[in-house]
């Protein structure tokens, strides 16, 4: 769904679950600060230029 509301318990729990969790401790490491709804949008696709960068370099999978 397109994110114009703000993302709900469930939106992240099918974010979390979706996601390798080699991609959830990196994530982890590198942006501590992260909130629900920054993951959330990385999930839709909408994330930085850097971070599409790091994702090509890891070859992690969303």
């Amino acid at each position: 769904p397109p994110m114009d509301r703000k993302p709900t318990r469930r939106d992240l729990g099918f974010v979390l679950r979706s996601r390798s969790e080699l991609f959830r401790e990196f994530t982890a490491l590198i942006f501590p600060h992260w909130d629900a709804y920054g993951m959330v949008l990385l999930h839709q696709g909408k994330s930085t230029e850097s971070i599409r960068f790091i994702n090509q370099s890891y070859d992690l999978k969303i």
